[in-house]
Parts: C-alpha cells; structure tokens; sequence
C-alpha cells in the first residue's frame, strides 16, 4: 500500500453535491480509481461558491488541509455555477502547495479532465436537424459563468449555423443546471408564446430537462407526442423518467476515474497531462421521436463488429470480474466491448448447437455483478437493449429461421433480465419506503426539546445505524466562525468531538474530546481501518456554524447523507436557540447574572442537591452602598455601570459552584458550597479588599465602590428551608450596614469635575 507519513495515501474532493445523478456516477469513478491504487479518500461537500441560499456550507471546502489530504481534486465545474471563474480558481490556489487536479473548468496550471461539451452538443443537435429534420430547437442554457455552459451552448450554435438556421434569441432560455431552471423554461416559452411554436426543447444537462418534463405533464403536454426532449449528462436517474431521454454521455464516471488517476500520478511526482478531454457519445432513446431499437444504431463501430463477426473468439472467463461497471470503465464504448463480448459466447453456443450454455451463465453472472450494485436500474436496461442488438442481428444472419435453441437460449435470457429488472425496481421501491419511514421518524423525534447536547446526541447515535450509516462522527467548533459568502472562510483551529459511531455501535467519549479541527477526526478515534471513503459536510443551519459531520460512506445507495446532515443541524439550532431563550428568561440584561427567577430555579435545585448528598453551603445577600447618590449625581447610566463593577466584583470574589443572582436595584444574592470558603469570620474584611482592588482599576471615577453584606449557613444536620436563609441572610446585611458609619455619600474625597 502507498504510504505519505506512515499512511495511506488520501486524495480530498471538493464537491458541490453529493446525492444527485451526476455526482453519484463520478464519485464512483474517483473511488474505484482510489481503491485500485489502494488509496484513501475524502469527499468535502459544499456548494456551488456564491450561491445565493446555500453559500454558508462551503466552509466545508476549508476543513481540506494538508493534514489529512496529499492532494486534491475540486468539481471546478460543479462549484463555479454561481461565482466568476476567478473564484473558483481562487479557491483552487488557496491550496498551494497540495497538488490539485480540477473536473470541468481550465486553469492555467491545473491540470483538469473535462468531457468535450462543444462537440457533444453538436453532435446531439446534428442528430435533430440531420435525421429528423427539426428546425425550432428551443435550448435550456446554463449560468453565463460556466465554462461548461458556455461550451455547451456554443455546440448548440455550431450546429443552427451548419444547417442554416438563424439563432432566435427567444429561444435560448437561461438556467442553472437545475431541474427548477426546466420548470422554469417552459414558464418562459409559455409568456413568451413560444412553446407552442418549438419542435424540440433540449437541456444543457438531464436535470434541467427532468424539471422541464415534470412541468409539460402537469399542463398537458406528452413526450414526445407534442414535443420532443433531449438532454445531456446520461444521469443514472433516466430509466425512472416517463420516456427514456434521449442525451449525450459525457462518461462521467470515465472522468472520475481518470481525475483521480492523474491526482494520484500528481502527488507522486509523476508527469501529468495539462489538460484530459473524455469523448462524449450520443445515446438516441424516445424522447426525440426516434423508435425503439434504433438506440444502439449510433455506437461507432457497431457495424465493422458485425462485419466482421466471422472472425470473432470466444471471449475468456476473465472478462467479466464481480463489481465491475457495464459502462464507462475503460475507454469512451465499453458496452461495445460488452456487446462484442456477448456476441462472442453465443457464436460458441450456436458453434456447438446448443450443447454448452456459456451465453446463459455469462448473463447470470453479469446480473449477479449488477445485484452487487444495486442502487440504480439503467445498467439492466443497457442489457436488454444489447440483447435486443444481438437478436436483431441474428435475424439477418439466420435466414430463413433462427434454429430453435438459439430463439430458446434468447427467451430465457430475456426472461431473466425482465424478472431481475422487477426484483431490482421493486427492491429499491420498498426499500426508499422503509428509508422513508425511519427519516419521519428521525425527523420527528430531532425535533423535540433534549435538555443536552449529551441527550441529543444520545438519541442521533440510536438511530444512525437504521439510516444505513456505519460510521459517523459529529464536532462542534470551540471558537466562533469567521469569513462569509464573498471571502474566505477562517475555521476555527481546535472542535470538539460530540458524538462517535463506529462500526454500528456508539462510542464512549472521553471528557477531553478537544482536537485540531485540520484533523476531522481525533487522531486516536481516526477510522484507519476502513476500505471506503469519509464524507465531509458542515452542520450549519439559516447563518449559524456548529461544526461538521463526517460519514462513511459505503455505497450501499441509501444517500441520506444530507438530510441527516440538515436534521442534525436544525436540531442543533434549536437546541441552542431554546436554550439561549431560557438562559435570558432566567439572567438579568444588565449583568449577566441570573434573575431573581434564575435564582429561584437554580437555587432550589442547589439546595435539595446539597440537602441529598449532606453538603453545607452559605447564602450571601449584598447590597451596593451609595448607589443613590451615583444616579443623582452622575445619571442612571453611571450607576447601571457601578451596578457592572460590583457584579463583576462578585464573580471574581466567589468561585466554585457559585450561583450569582441580581434580584433587583442594588441587591445581590450569592449560594456557594461551603467548601469554597476558607475564613468565613473574615469573609467581610477579604471582600472589601476585593471591592478596594477594583476601586483601583476605575480610578478616575468620581466616586466610590462599596458593597454591605451578611449572610448565612444552612447545616444539614439541623436543615432549614432555602427561604429561612435567605431571610437570615437579609437581617445580617442590615446589621452590617448599621455597624458601617453614617456620611453623606460615597463620592470620592477630591474634585474630579469628570462626569462618565
């Protein structure tokens, strides 16, 4: 294994989205490149920089140190929708030294792998006006920022200008990427009275076009009868659409892989490429009026294979490994290799006239490997369209019939597709709703009231595991966050670790749970031992930073990441929002100290606890002297800030587990553990000393600091109730203001003439 400081090496990702199509498929490039090279890695999950509701995540992009990470990999592309370019490669430099490798836009000096948007979207446009005639293409565009966008929109162009069609500006609708921008297309063309008028409406991404068709159904309008739809990305979530889309692959997952295989070279000192273009491909389905089976009728290749079929071998047992991918492995057309694979095994069945069963058992095996990576079913219908490919071919081949072993052969397999497609689809039905029920369940029970963070935590750990996550680990920072929207985050240098789940099992903290933040996670608790990768996000909620949460994520497709993130955090905010509204319904403004109700409430539960476990204790009541005199001398205001000192005073004078209450004007009442007193019989001379040292620090003022005092002690062998001490305690205050001599005020024996 490769090892940078005695660890494994680890590569961070910066992310602007975690659960959605695109990032699901290009994170499993990264990792399978990562684990191929025994390697670690960190996800650091944001959002796109400047964004206008969700910008307060993105200090998760600043936990990224070269502490924990020996290179990094940032979403360029992903992060920049709302920010000018120099943002983002602002970011990208604020990691220097740490080697960095961008997915999407170009830097100078940042190596970045990207896939060849322009060419991609012309290509799909060609396929509009070249074979199906259209004319009135209407274009959902991206943010103006996006070099993404921007080579996206300018391939849509390219192709209006090869076939002779003038640009309409009108038809060129502004968006984001998101699937609330489609919905947001059709309101336009709608106002704009032009939807009626456009044959064809197609998305700078799949998202933007699932928004779209999701807004055409509920007005009436079906794909494609009234209008056709394309889109670009190939997202996972097509096959869940209600026609299947018609899109480019830009091999998503292929730029994982290859941005993680640079970022790996890079950290080793090898050379790398300045810039790695992936091939896009065009992938015909219905929603652009073509027919059923005419998808594979676009793969290059595709009749040279067939040409050539006769000279054509058996593929080796080799070719197919469990968990390996049916699409975008190793190169820009492995369903080709696939379907060439496919072709292959059954030449040798039908050489062998139907005695072997080598076709049956490789499809068994591709659905076992497909069981393995349950989470999405676009693969299974990749499978039924190469079947259908195969068998299209073998209709031309075997003229007059197909021999009836092969058409029996072609049946089951077929057969068994449909069936494991049905238990996949149903599978991932049921469990989404079981998913489903347990987040209403978290979600409920989060937002109740705990009267700890200890308890709240408590709680999140017993039900973490039903979530589907194994590991988790929740800190809250130990200072306050600094930086915002428009500079850059300053996190704060140590956090405090809350909450472990490791292994799916809660783990007892220490009291000290202080460490550096850089860290993620305390150096003794750090999960070394797991095979996949840690996720990163911020526990932030409306303008308020708590900390972060770090998950493992085991690719088991639940992805509830981030709405348990968002319920921890609101838990969070409402935890700490109660309990700010308590603690000022119980603390007086002015001091700080508690209220006469604080004192009430705290000073009861002091003494039954004192009065259970045998413990003695004193109850102090003072009054300021003079304080008169202050306000009609000097005003109010000097006198609220004599009433300051002398509370300040108090707190320095009594420690422990002091309760300190303002209970109203001049008067103060103090409950502390007898224990904390060393000379109670000079207690009076050693706070007037006290009162003297902070004279001393306001000496300029014009008058001076004096408090009466008396108190009394509650005896738990012969206990008397919290009232009958504190009525002691007010007698003996008199008494010692009585003993004090009488002088017309307290004002400072010289002629200041300063009023403050």
């Amino acid at each position: 294994m490769t090892r940078v400081n005695n660890r494994p090496l680890t590569i961070g990702v910066l992310i602007g989205n975690y659960e959605e199509a695109y990032p699901r498929e290009l994170r499993d490039g990264l990792y399978a490149a990562a684990r191929q090279q025994k390697a670690r890695v960190i996800f650091f999950v944001g959002k796109s920089l400047r964004s206008p509701t969700e910008w307060q995540q993105n200090i998760t992009y600043y936990l990224a140190n070269s502490g924990r990470v020996d290179g990094l990999i940032i979403a360029t592309g992903g992060i920049g929708n709302f920010c000018s370019p120099q943002a983002v490669e602002e970011l990208c430099r604020y990691f220097n030294p740490l080697p960095v490798v961008g997915i999407g836009t170009k830097f100078p000096g940042i190596p970045t792998v990207s896939a060849e948007n322009r060419r991609g979207m012309r290509n799909l446009l060609s396929h509009l006006l070249k074979d199906h005639g259209y004319r009135r293409i209407a274009f959902i565009s991206g943010p103006g920022v996006s070099q993404e966008a921007e080579e996206r929109l300018a391939g849509y162009c390219d192709a209006l200008a090869e076939y002779g069609i003038q640009e309409d500006p009108e038809l060129i609708i502004p968006g984001d990427f998101s699937f609330h921008s489609g919905v947001s297309a059709v309101h336009t063309l709608l106002n704009r009275g032009k939807l009626s008028e456009i044959e064809v409406l197609v998305g700078i991404n799949d998202a933007s076009i699932y928004g779209a068709l999701y807004e055409l159904e509920k007005r009436g309008f079906f794909v494609p009868r009234d209008l056709k739809v394309a889109g670009f990305d190939d997202a996972d979530e097509i096959e869940y659409q209600s026609v299947p889309l018609t899109t480019v692959s830009q091999s998503i997952y292929q730029q994982g892989f290859s941005a993680m295989t640079m970022a790996l070279d890079f950290v080793k000192g090898r050379e790398v490429p300045e810039e790695l273009r992936i091939p896009t491909r065009l992938i015909i389905r219905q929603s652009c009026g073509c027919t059923p089976g005419e998808t594979y009728l676009c793969l290059p290749k595709l009749s040279r294979i067939f040409q050539e079929k006769d000279g054509l071998e058996p593929g080796t047992d080799d070719q197919v490994r469990p968990g390996r991918r049916l699409t975008g492995v190793e190169g820009e057309s492995e369903d080709l290799n696939l379907l060439e694979l496919l072709w292959k095994t059954l030449k040798k069945d039908i050489s062998a006239q139907g005695a072997t069963d080598r076709f049956e058992r490789l499809i068994s095996d591709l659905l076992a490997d497909l069981q393995v990576k349950s989470g999405n079913t676009k693969d299974y219908y990749l499978l039924q369209e190469l079947i259908k490919v195969l068998c299209d071919q073998m209709a031309t081949t075997f003229t007059p019939n197909i021999p009836a072993f092969v058409l029996s052969t072609m049946e089951k397999v077929q057969a068994r597709i449909g069936n494991a497609l049905l238990q996949a689809t149903v599978f991932n039905h049921n469990r989404s709703e079981v998913l489903l029920d347990y987040l209403r369940r978290f979600y409920y029970h989060t937002n109740n009231a705990f009267s700890s963070i200890d308890e709240l935590m408590s709680y999140i750990g017993s039900q973490i595991h039903s979530l589907g996550v194994r590991n988790c680990y929740v800190s809250l920072y130990e200072s306050e966050v600094k930086g915002g929207n428009d500079e850059e985050w300053q996190v704060p240098e140590f956090s405090r670790l809350i909450m472990a789940y490791r292994h799916g099992a809660a783990v007892l903290l220490s009291e000290d749970n202080l460490f550096p933040t850089h860290q993620l996670i305390p150096a003794s608790l750090y999960p070394h031992d797991l095979d996949y990768p840690l996720v990163v996000m911020s526990l932030v909620s409306r303008d308020k930073h708590f900390g972060f949460i770090v998950f493992e994520d085991r690719f088991n497709h639940n992805m509830v990441f981030d709405m348990v993130r968002e319920q921890i955090s609101n838990s969070l905010y409402t935890f700490f929002l109660y309990h700010e509204l308590q603690d000022l319904s119980v603390r007086d403004e002015l001091t700080g100290l508690y209220n006469r109700r604080g004192f009430i409430l705290r000073g009861r539960n002091f003494y039954q606890q004192a009065k259970a476990e045998g413990r003695a204790f004193y109850v102090f009541f003072c009054d300021m002297d003079g304080l008169k005199q202050i306000n009609d001398n000097y005003g109010h205001k000097e006198g609220d800030f004599a009433i300051g000192k002398a509370a300040e005073v108090l707190e320095e004078f009594f420690t422990g587990d002091a309760i300190i209450a303002r209970l109203g004007g001049d008067e103060f009442i103090v409950i502390v553990s007898a224990s904390y007193i060393s000379d109670i019989e000079h207690i009076r001379e050693d706070f007037t000393e006290k009162m003297q040292d902070m004279i001393g620090r306001m000496e300029e003022k014009p008058y001076l600091l004096s408090m009466s005092m008396g108190f009394s002690m509650f005896n738990p062998v012969h206990p008397r109730t919290l009232e009958e001490l504190v009525d002691e305690a007010d007698r003996e205050l008199y008494k010692d203001k009585g003993k004090k001599q009488r002088r017309e005020g307290w004002l400072r024996p010289r002629n200041t003439g300063t009023n403050h």
